[in-house]
């Protein structure tokens, strides 16, 4: 699909790499569905030197986290795609409004990311003709709403499963 090669064709034989930061955070990406669909997971890459558990959420534009998922990440230098227990049919009064694909990692831990637009797509960019990504760099503090700008380019996007209209 059109989401999966944005990620996948801007990470291949990239530089995008991997680093420690301290205390743990929410990072991701902010995006706005141009259409009704139905969010079932995210897509994210990782190149982890150990083996650690990830917190997946979709928020909804009023900063609240409608689907959650944790998730043990491994060693390996790939794609990772997580599906939800539920899934989350975007309503009609968040079309064209901004949502948001993060993940927590536990302090001390290792996260996926680019400090490059060579390496990640420079925003707005389409990802498929039913949505946009609007910022590639947002976080916020502990296991929190990442509702603050970042210099990285996070690497994570929503899945959506099913074409509403």
């Amino acid at each position: 699909t059109g989401s999966l090669y944005s990620l996948v064709a801007n990470l291949s034989g990239s530089g995008a790499g991997m680093t420690t930061y301290n205390p743990a955070f929410t990072a991701g990406i902010q995006f706005i569905p141009l259409r009704k669909r139905t969010i079932s997971g995210v897509r994210f890459w990782a190149n982890m030197t150990s083996a650690t558990d990830f917190k997946f959420s979709i928020w909804d534009k009023d900063q609240t986290r409608v689907l959650t998922k944790t998730v043990n990440i491994s060693t390996t230098n790939q794609i990772h795609e997580i599906t939800f227990d539920s899934s989350y049919t975007v309503p009609d009064e968040n079309i064209g409004k901004p949502l948001y694909a993060s993940f927590y990692y536990t302090e001390g831990s290792q996260y996926p990311r680019s400090d490059s637009v060579i390496y990640v797509p420079s925003t707005p960019f389409i990802a498929d003709q039913h949505w946009v990504v609007k910022h590639m760099g947002v976080y916020g503090s502990g296991d929190s709403f990442p509702g603050s700008n970042a210099s990285e380019f996070y690497m994570i996007e929503p899945i959506f499963d099913t074409i509403d209209e």
